[in-house]
């Protein structure tokens, strides 16, 4: 009986260890910095590893935070919302939350946060950046000068509305004087000015080009749009050889970009990627809540309640030493897709 026991028990041992990822891993201290963990602030230790990225993010429904530093008061760059083999990021602000919030919730608690972000992020999505975007390129398809930015197109909207509503002061009038004759590439303006007043011809002229100039900015203002953002994302793995060709030098998360465009001929790069620096996974702590973080290429931190280590060239889920044209060629048709 002694020895059947002891044969069960080195079976179970031995399914412990060969589990993929998984929330408790065994902790190896080797040293490294520890305070006290109800205070918030990290700790830094070695800890055992489970799967690796691509196994585990493949298969797992797992949330992953990225930060420049593991600090109960950093709030994320990006958050990685893994499930069924698609990705969601999320930009950190977009929840309003620190790690030190996310570390007291559990994940259920902040995937279910997740889908109220997701209706707050679609609402707010086409913000102050891309609306100047919009503004700047219908100026630029009307008056032809790449010189008028955004603002250009609000001091057109003002003067349109001054008309509309027989509201125009003088310093308008010249405004919409000198960009009339701008326009018609009148050289001498200072000239034109002296003998342009009380001809009402040409005065009739100024506010029919103002109209139809504001009319064309605003249509064409109307045909662009923005067509993010972008949830539920296909993803690959890629791993870049040494110079041997036979071990493991960097890690790639790469999936489709999450750059929007209006312009459909100025998409040039159809990935985004975030590179993982090989070594061991370290384990963090804020308050009771462990995090399993691997180094970013650069700096920064990629950490998750799971324990997971890099790809080797002998993992089954990894692209090996793809160029950079075959891994922009990767996604280029999901991000076509888009703009059909």
């Amino acid at each position: 009986m002694k020895r059947k026991m002891t044969a069960l028990l080195t079976v179970v041992l031995m399914f412990t260890m060969l589990a993929g990822c998984g929330n408790s891993s065994q902790t190896v201290t080797t040293g490294g910095t520890t305070s006290d963990s109800s205070s918030g602030i990290s700790k830094e230790t070695a800890s055992s590893t489970g799967g690796t990225l691509s196994e585990c993010l493949s298969t797992e429904k797992v949330i992953a935070y990225e930060v420049d530093t593991v600090d109960k008061s950093e709030t994320p760059d990006n958050i990685y919302f893994f499930e069924n083999g698609k990705v969601t990021v999320i930009p950190g602000k977009e929840f309003g939350l620190t790690m030190g919030d996310f570390a007291q919730m559990t994940d259920e608690e902040i995937w279910e946060k997740l889908e109220a972000v997701k209706t707050s992020y679609i609402e707010n999505y086409v913000d102050a950046d891309k609306e100047g975007q919009l503004k700047s390129k219908a100026i630029m398809e009307v008056i032809n000068d790449p010189a008028w930015s955004s603002d250009r197109y609000d001091t057109f909207q003002e003067i349109y509305t001054a008309l509309v509503n027989n509201e125009v002061t003088e310093e308008m009038e010249m405004e919409m004087i000198q960009s009339y004759l701008l326009y018609n590439n009148v050289e001498d303006t200072d000239a034109i000015l002296e003998g342009f007043w009380g001809k009402t011809e040409v005065y009739t002229d100024v506010i029919a080009y103002w109209k139809n100039t504001i009319e064309e900015m605003t249509q064409i203002k109307e045909s662009l749009s923005y067509k993010g953002p972008f949830f539920d994302l296909p993803f690959v793995f890629a791993v870049e050889t040494d110079s041997s060709g036979n071990n493991a030098q960097s890690e790639s998360l790469i999936y489709p970009t999450l750059k929007d465009s209006y312009d459909i001929e100025n998409i040039d790069k159809f990935y985004d990627s975030l590179g993982f620096a090989l070594g061991l996974t370290t384990e963090q702590q804020i308050y009771d809540t462990t995090y399993n973080c691997i180094a970013l290429s650069g700096s920064g931190r990629f950490c998750t309640r799971e324990t997971m280590e890099t790809d080797t060239i002998d993992s089954k889920n990894v692209l090996v030493d793809l160029s950079k044209d075959e891994i922009n060629e990767l996604f280029r048709e999901e991000v076509m897709v888009r703009y059909e």
